[in-house]
């Protein structure tokens, strides 16, 4: 896993322009049956059968537009949870390859509309191009740190679990029409138990998050009271998750009377930083936790 992810995270994902990411997933994964609607989401199968599980997981990443031609800078807009103070100064690369720097017009107390991209080498940017923070991939014995991995952690543990189990994984994109990823097919989808994975959090260490909770999700009492009941079981470490962040899934779900829905996160430290942490324990407890479900569910 650590190699695919690696890989992953040096990949071009700008919301609406994941087609690197894509490219490098279909080759991972060609022998199994590939799929792409209309909004370019990817749909990975291994199955034919009815009885299957499925996961949703992006693949895009914080990224910024320009939009706006001024004097030797650019003004852009961002698609992200970047904070201003942490962007400043900081590498940049486009999809052609170019790069650049981000700069402040401000020494202190800036914000977003303050911040300029400077492309390097004489080169020019169109209205519009998008950019992302240039890729960064570390690793230990305890942690990963990646100024992505919020966005390809979850694509590089499931790769794994298509030579075992019947999975049906959607690798959701942005479209540059709405900034959210839409799985047209969710209404018509009837498989065992849908899983959305995230982040969430930042209590590294202590396992993944079960969000029993959400916005516009509250987890049915007697599947919540058997995923405790299996957890527990298993004595896998787990943390319970209360997330407001909005998603269009679960309207879609509810509005066609599916209730088996599981939203998983991971403990992310670090979420508004360029370099972002997650520790590798988690990520194991989290693919454990998987193995259980697919067994025990």
């Amino acid at each position: 896993m650590d190699k695919i992810l690696k890989e992953l995270t040096y990949k071009f994902g700008a919301s609406g322009y994941e087609e690197e990411v894509k490219n490098f997933l279909k080759e991972e994964l060609k022998k199994f049956n590939i799929f792409e609607d209309n909004f370019g989401n990817l749909i990975v199968s291994n199955t034919s059968s009815k009885d299957y599980f499925l996961f949703l997981t992006g693949i895009d990443e914080s990224s910024f537009f320009i939009s706006e031609k001024e004097k030797d800078f650019y003004k852009f807009k961002i698609i992200g949870d970047y904070k201003p103070l942490n962007i400043v100064d900081r590498f940049v690369i486009f999809k052609d390859g170019k790069k650049g720097i981000i700069r402040s017009l401000k020494e202190r107390d800036f914000d977003f509309s303050d911040l300029r991209v400077e492309i390097l080498g004489n080169k020019i940017a169109e209205i519009g191009e998008p950019f992302i923070i240039d890729p960064f991939f570390y690793e230990d014995e305890e942690f990963f740190i990646s100024s992505n991995i919020d966005s390809r952690i979850f694509a590089s543990s499931l790769i794994k679990f298509l030579e075992k189990y019947p999975l049906k994984i959607v690798f959701l994109v942005k479209t540059k029409l709405n900034q959210k990823g839409i799985f047209p097919g969710i209404k018509e989808e009837r498989p065992r138990f849908f899983f959305f994975l995230k982040v969430f959090g930042d209590n590294l260490g202590k396992g993944p998050f079960i969000n029993f909770l959400e916005r516009e999700y509250v987890m049915p009492l007697n599947l919540k009271n058997k995923i405790i009941s299996i957890v527990k079981e298993e004595n896998i470490p787990f943390q319970i998750g209360i997330s407001e962040e909005p998603s269009p899934f679960y309207y879609c779900l509810f509005s066609s009377g599916f209730e088996n829905v599981i939203s998983i996160s991971l403990p992310l430290k670090y979420k508004e930083s360029v370099y972002k942490i997650i520790k590798k324990i988690d990520v194991l407890n989290m693919e454990k936790l998987f193995e259980i479900f697919f067994e025990k569910l």
